[in-house]
């Protein structure tokens, strides 16, 4: 399994249906509010965040900030295929939420819809408070093909209870789901434990000293 270098300046591989250009990673189709506020490089985002409604736990993630969705809140987006839509709310919200001007129905505080290709904005349906979204790509792990060969060191690759992701230096690294969803976080160079990760394939990526970043595959036995 190679590692490889993704800018997030724009010279990752191409998305899919994307004719050659440059295209997102999947680690930025995938937008945390708690760790990211309204600051994305794929996402375009306008409204205002919040501490004060509540702790959602989803995919191992504890989220406490959120984006309210309210008249004045915009996200836009673009997509260069089909890719699935995945919105997360407070547990117990069931609503609405307008994906390119129709109202989508919001259960138990989870939406999963398919996009097609092309340019997309999501606004207020229902008033309700934003934790998590990400978009996929029928074919995400193309998206972060390697470019060319680099320092990640996985061992060992396929691994069962437990790996070690080498670094030159301490840093670090998050694992995503073949899917883009970012499943755990771990540091370089010590034992990162697997015992709860589902046999499959998963991506490392790490952010380097430059602000670039390295993926490597890993194959969980």
């Amino acid at each position: 399994y190679s590692t490889g270098l993704i800018s997030i300046q724009g010279d990752a591989a191409p998305a899919p249906g994307g004719g050659g250009g440059t295209g997102p990673t999947a680690a930025d189709m995938v937008h945390n509010f708690t760790l990211s506020g309204t600051t994305s490089s794929f996402y375009t985002i306008t409204g205002n965040l919040s501490t004060s409604q509540g702790t959602v736990l989803y995919n191992g993630l504890t989220l406490t900030q959120c984006l309210k969705l309210e008249s004045t809140t915009a996200i836009s987006f673009t997509t260069t295929a089909a890719a699935t839509l995945t919105l997360v709310f407070n547990d117990t919200f069931s609503g609405t939420v307008k994906v390119d001007g129709a109202n989508q129905t919001v259960s138990a505080g989870r939406l999963t819809m398919t996009l097609a290709a092309g340019a997309h904005q999501l606004a207020k349906g229902t008033t309700a408070n934003l934790y998590y979204m990400s978009t996929v790509y029928a074919g995400p792990l193309a998206t972060l093909t390697p470019q060319e060969a680099l320092s990640i060191k996985v061992y060992p690759n396929p691994a069962a209870d437990e790996v070690l992701v080498g670094w030159k230096s301490q840093r670090a690294f998050s694992l995503y789901t073949s899917t883009g969803s970012l499943l755990k976080t771990g540091i370089t160079n010590q034992p990162f434990n697997l015992k709860d990760v589902k046999p499959g394939l998963y991506l490392i990526v790490i952010r380097d000293e430059e602000g670039h970043l390295q993926t490597s595959r890993l194959l969980k036995q």
